[in-house]
């Protein structure tokens, strides 16, 4: 099963697609919690029983990358890089949660979720 949206990694995970209520939070850092719990649990599921091991430094992991540069062809300045991902074997860059078995999926995530990764990352 491809995952094109959170309520399919919710299907695949036999979770229910309800977003957790993030009002009490300050209003700028709302969407990022919830563009933030919609990553984890897509992952999660893009990566079935797969884990990273954080005690084995010869597992690779990988995490999608993303450059914020403004241009007029791309107004909003954040888009994947031009490798997309990038990996590590000991240090991370990014939590845990969100780094992904191959590059390939890496660089699907990068692609198909560049907006919630962008109201994560971003202040906007």
């Amino acid at each position: 099963m491809k995952i094109k949206t959170f309520k399919d990694a919710c299907k695949k995970l036999k979770r229910k697609d309800v977003l957790p209520d993030f009002s009490m939070l300050p209003e700028k850092h709302q969407k990022a919690f919830l563009a933030l719990f919609q990553l984890v649990t897509i992952i999660e599921a893009i990566n079935g029983k797969w884990s990273a091991n954080w005690n084995d430094s010869s597992q690779t992991k990988y995490y999608p990358w993303f450059r914020i540069e403004a241009s007029e062809e791309k107004p909003s300045g954040f888009s994947v890089s031009c490798t997309g991902y990038d990996y590590t074997y000991s240090a991370t860059l990014v939590g845990s949660r969100l780094v992904l078995k191959t590059s390939a999926d890496a660089m699907y995530v990068a692609k198909q979720f560049e907006d919630l990764y962008k109201d994560w990352l971003l202040i906007l």
